[in-house]
C-alpha cells in the first residue's frame, strides 16, 4: 500500500512509518523543530500504532489502540524522535533535546507540583508522584502517563 508522506519528510523517518506500519508495533512520537531537534513536549496524540487513512491518498495516522477505528493525522515532517513502547529508539534527530525540566514541589496542603520545561510553567500536579510519572512518560521513561 502505498503512503503519501510530506515532501519535507526524510526518507529514514518514510522508512520507519512504512515498517511499523506492515509490523503493527506500538509507538511513541515526538514532535518538534527538525532543524534544531528541539522537542515541543506533546503529551496527548503520541501513542499508538501506525496505520493508514482512507480514501484515495492515503496519509500516515496514529490509531491508539486496537479497539480504536481511526486516529489522527501524524505530523510526518515533524518527527524527531520515533521508540517502540517496549524502549527500543527507531529514530532520534542528533539535536534532540527535551529542554531543561524542573519538578517544584508543593508547599501546602492545597497546593499543586508543578513542572516546569525551560523556566516556564508546562503542567501541575496534585503530588510529586504524579508530576514524576508525567515527566517518565514525557522523557520516555515510560509509555503510559
Amino acid at each position: 500500500m502505498i503512503t503519501c508522506f510530506n515532501d519535507r519528510t526524510c526518507q529514514e523517518i518514510r522508512d520507519i512509518l512504512q515498517h511499523l506500519n506492515s509490523t503493527r508495533q506500538r509507538c511513541r512520537l515526538w514532535y518538534g523543530d527538525v532543524i534544531t531537534g528541539k522537542s515541543w513536549n506533546e503529551e496527548n496524540d503520541v501513542l499508538g500504532r501506525v496505520g493508514n487513512s482512507t480514501g484515495i491518498q492515503k496519509i500516515p495516522i496514529l490509531v491508539y489502540s486496537k479497539r480504536s477505528y481511526g486516529g489522527g493525522a501524524i505530523l510526518d515532517d515533524c518527527i524527531i524522535r520515533i521508540d517502540l513502547t517496549t524502549g527500543q529508539t527507531l529514530y532520534k534527530h542528533p539535536g534532540f533535546t527535551l529542554g531543561t525540566w524542573d519538578l517544584i514541589p508543593s508547599q501546602g496542603p492545597d497546593s499543586l507540583t508543578a513542572v516546569y520545561i525551560d523556566r516556564e510553567l508546562h503542567s501541575q500536579h496534585k503530588t510529586m508522584k504524579q508530576a514524576e510519572r508525567f515527566y517518565q512518560f514525557m522523557t520516555g521513561l515510560r509509555y503510559s502517563k
